[in-house]
């Protein structure tokens, strides 16, 4: 075995484990590089409200998008870190989780598109409302 494993070594052949190892760190790193961006996208607006400056107005359903959102991106950190450490397992229980929660991002996220859209509040944060 060992020879053989040498050999396929030094022919530039990877063994499955060497490819399952890097498809769990490209996973990994990207869950973590989608959690960093969603923190410095929403600092100032959401998790650093008001530490620069005019604080963004948050309502009731604007936090509990804030959370469910912020619930999603940990899930996904959460959920490579599990098959990487081989425990997929409880990966697919979470699943069912993740179901759930798709299920009440698509909700919210139409909520509060109409929501804030009908109050004419997004104008001061970007785009005109009607083109929201």
């Amino acid at each position: 075995m060992a020879i053989a494993t040498g050999a396929a070594g030094a022919l530039g052949i990877r063994s499955a484990g060497t490819a399952a190892r890097r498809e769990r760190l490209f996973f990994g790193g990207m869950a973590a590089v989608f959690a960093i961006t969603v923190l410095a996208g929403f600092s100032r607006t959401y998790y650093l409200n008001g530490s620069f400056g005019a604080p963004f107005a948050l309502t009731p359903l604007l936090h509990v998008h804030g959370i469910a959102f912020t619930a999603w991106m940990l899930l996904l950190v959460t959920q490579t870190s599990l098959i990487a450490s081989g425990r997929p397992q409880l990966h697919r229980r979470l699943g069912i989780v993740g179901v759930a929660l798709a299920a009440a991002l698509v909700w919210l996220g139409i909520q509060v598109a109409i929501t804030r859209t009908s109050e004419g509040t997004i104008a001061d944060h970007g785009a005109p409302p009607l083109i929201f």
